[in-house]
């Protein structure tokens, strides 16, 4: 059986055991929350929209940081559709994509390099 690491101490364990008193410790303890907000805030914006498509299947956007051309990207693997969002807000909807091939295209670091290599002829443009 394997031992899990310790995890290091977080910020606000280090500051709990430190002797920082007064203001100090209150404008410390104000900028952890504001981290953790911000932090919260980043993980909500993960998540773009849900789009509800004619047949009423749903597929949820994520964003796609570092791309000129992708804002968003999503899957259903039910339908085996995948949704693209791109950066001049229009949205398309491609058929018959694998789950396989969509975590391809995810894990790539240029996602719309990647994408166009693809050469998908099956689509629809939605919005």
């Amino acid at each position: 059986m394997k031992k899990r690491a310790k995890k290091p101490p977080s910020e606000m364990e280090n500051l709990l055991k430190a002797s920082i008193t007064g203001a100090r410790k209150k404008r410390l303890e104000q900028r952890l929350l504001r981290k953790v907000k911000k932090e919260k805030q980043e993980k909500a914006k993960a998540k773009l929209l849900t789009i509800r498509l004619g047949d009423g299947n749903g597929i949820t956007l994520l964003r796609v940081e570092h791309s000129t051309s992708i804002s968003g990207i999503g899957y259903n693997p039910e339908t085996k559709e995948m949704a693209i969002w791109f950066t001049n807000n229009r949205l398309y909807k491609y058929f018959d994509i694998s789950p396989a091939r969509f975590s391809w295209l995810r894990r790539q670091k240029h996602i719309g390099r990647a994408f166009a290599s693809l050469n998908l002829i099956h689509y629809e443009r939605i919005l």
